[in-house]
């Protein structure tokens, strides 16, 4: 009986061995890191515009409905044009020209191209 025990033994060991931790695993964690982009111009506060549904009340006519819709269409894509357009003036500025050298020689005009980007 002892004899075929004994070889149960290091495997009942071998089992408590790689048992579970008695501590909870590690949650993961969400970090957010803010990302600093550099405004080159502070943009003009834009009003929200007034669009023309806002005018319609339950008892308009449907025709005075589409009216009002096809015009806040316009509306807002002129505005989304507004703001592209305001999005594009704040753009990274555009470094110096860069001028060939008078010699013409390539160093002269790679070292220069190197200090004007960053």
């Amino acid at each position: 009986m002892v004899k075929r025990l004994l070889p149960l033994f290091p495997l009942l060991l071998a089992g408590c061995a790689l048992s579970p931790p008695f501590f909870s695993p590690a949650t993961p964690l969400e970090v957010t890191v803010p990302v600093y982009e550099p405004v080159y111009c502070t943009p003009p506060a834009v009003a929200n515009p007034t669009l023309p549904i806002a005018g319609l009340t339950s008892a308009s006519a449907p025709a005075d409905t589409i009216r009002a819709y096809a015009a806040t269409v316009v509306v807002l894509k002129a505005t989304v044009r507004e703001l592209d357009s305001l999005i594009e003036g704040c753009e990274q500025p555009a470094g110096p020209p860069t001028v060939p050298p008078a010699n013409g020689s390539v160093a002269d005009s790679v070292r220069v191209s190197t200090l004007v980007e960053p």
